[in-house]
């Protein structure tokens, strides 16, 4: 299925204003397409400022040691500002058909209009425990040429890669 041939058939459905996730899910609705829904345990770490708190259209952040599955939502290790049903709130605020889709009891926010705080690699080391604080260290001392050597090796655990080389 071309995700770009179906956007007229998305439109003439009625679909406008989606973000990937959510044109994918109607992508497969307008097709007749079945899918079931599954949680999932991770989150994109990220370094991106946002709005505080976000807007209809925002983006929130749960913090890294939000207790639910996040799936693949934004996240950064922080302090909570807002846990439970204050954080609920804010989820319930933002339009569903953007942003997060639903909201759990063990969610925790973000302040994420600045940048991380100071303290985050131990906010990380503590809710990731050692295994992956230890790793976190490694990655962290690496260098470029490290960075490159580990990419090529996971570039050739792939079936087929098509994007330009490393060294550009």
């Amino acid at each position: 299925m071309s995700r770009i041939s179906l956007v007229p058939l998305l439109y003439d459905s009625g679909y406008r204003e989606m973000n990937s996730e959510i044109a994918f899910k109607h992508q497969l609705d307008v097709k007749g397409v079945d899918y079931m829904s599954k949680t999932f345990p991770f989150c994109i770490l990220s370094a991106r400022k946002y709005i505080w708190p976000p807007p209809r259209w925002g983006v929130p952040v749960a913090s890294f040691s939000s207790k639910e599955h996040l799936n693949g939502a934004k996240c950064r290790p922080c302090t909570p500002v807002l846990k439970g049903t204050d954080a609920m709130n804010i989820i319930g605020n933002l339009t569903r058909s953007w942003s997060w889709g639903m909201a759990t009891p063990g969610l925790e926010l973000c302040d994420a209009h600045d940048d991380w705080e100071e303290n985050w690699e131990q906010i990380f080391d503590n809710v990731a425990g050692p295994k992956f604080s230890s790793f976190k260290q490694m990655v962290k001392n690496n260098t470029l040429t490290d960075c490159i050597k580990d990419f090529d090796a996971m570039k050739q655990k792939t079936a087929d890669w098509d994007a330009p080389p490393s060294e550009t």
